[in-house]
């Protein structure tokens, strides 16, 4: 590989990064790929060739910036007998052309919620009621492998926030899996089970989509397929 495919490579990888505008992103070797991912995406040790905040890496690095970490992904490939090749880039996000988009599901967070649906006991009113808004959820949406999820999507474990364009107040929340959920009483950044009716409404959105009348999906700041957590 010469050296502006390899620029061109840690273009894409750059491009290709989960966006929040405020934290800090690294590139690194995560997946047996290069990556650019938020610093915090894991505990484990891996190669890491350069760090920036998020709006440094919008506004563009420099030739001799990009020049450097080419030298170092070059030098770690031929230590380990790595051959870099261009991986096929994740589906971006597209500026939504109506209020409400196709629902969109990866198919690990479907065979889950399938799952569980099916094992719930049946002499459980309430959660019954809260299961049948999410199995309408799950019968509408399009199953997408994983790996083809845009990144503009909320699945579970993703971290968004929402904004009431009304009070202009906004909130942070986890969407989780029922066992590891709250009431949506509690919406102060917290963890919202999908089987609730607020976690049900989210799941599948789009940035950008409204939920309720006054409240929409501002901001996706974790989605765990964007940053590589397939396992989540």
């Amino acid at each position: 590989m010469n050296s502006e495919e390899l620029r061109e490579i840690i273009t894409a990888a750059i491009a290709d990064r989960p966006r929040d505008g405020r934290h800090y992103c690294h590139l690194c070797w995560w997946g047996d790929r290069l990556r650019c991912l938020p610093t915090q995406h894991t505990q484990e040790k891996h190669e890491i060739f350069f760090m920036a905040q998020d709006d440094v890496l919008e506004a563009g690095l420099s030739q001799r910036q990009i020049d450097l970490i080419a030298e170092r992904v070059q030098a770690f490939c031929s230590r380990r007998g790595i051959r870099l090749t261009r991986a096929r880039q994740r589906p971006k996000a597209k500026a939504p052309a109506a209020a409400e988009r196709e629902l969109q599901i990866t198919d690990f967070d479907m065979s889950r919620l399938q799952a569980f649906l099916n094992q719930l006991d049946g002499h459980d009113a309430s959660r019954q009621a809260e299961a049948a808004q999410l199995q309408t959820v799950l019968a509408k949406a399009n199953v997408v492998p994983s790996r083809d999820i845009p990144d503009d999507v909320v699945t579970l474990n993703s971290k968004v926030r929402l904004l009431d364009d009304r009070s202009n107040e906004s909130m942070v929340l986890s969407l989780v899996f029922p066992a590891d959920g709250v009431s949506d009483g509690d919406l102060e950044e917290a963890n919202v089970s999908v089987l609730s009716p607020m976690g049900a409404s989210l799941l599948g959105r789009h940035v950008g989509e409204r939920i309720e009348k006054s409240i929409r999906v501002d901001a996706l700041l974790y989605q765990p397929e964007a940053a590589g957590d397939y396992h989540l």
